[in-house]
């Protein structure tokens, strides 16, 4: 787990970072992927081949994300976070949340 306050102070972003939510609200500006967490199995190649970087996952609410991230596990990666509370808590604690149109895999 990774709180909103711990993701929002990474000076650089020296990860990548996936949405993985059906219902689209919002995102977080940087979002390198946004993902069905029905498919999850299915499109692990949308991640990074090295098992080794840094994987911040989240959802809406933090539920979904739970689900990738354990599969992500399963396949190997060995860096994987979620999103406390997910965009939720994001917004919550006064993070921007970026609106605009995007594709999911």
């Amino acid at each position: 787990m990774i709180t909103p306050a711990e993701l929002y102070s990474f000076k650089t972003k020296d990860f990548f970072l996936a949405d993985t939510d059906t219902t689209y609200v919002g995102e977080i500006g940087g979002t390198d992927v946004f993902l069905n967490p029905d498919t999850i199995s299915q499109n692990l190649d949308k991640f990074p081949a090295d098992k080794n970087t840094k994987i911040v996952v989240y959802c809406v609410a933090g539920i979904k994300s739970k689900v990738v991230a354990a599969t992500l596990v399963q396949a190997g990666y060995t860096r994987v976070m979620e999103l406390d509370g997910g965009l939720m808590a994001w917004g919550n604690q006064g993070y921007m949340i970026v609106k605009k149109t995007r594709t999911m895999t």
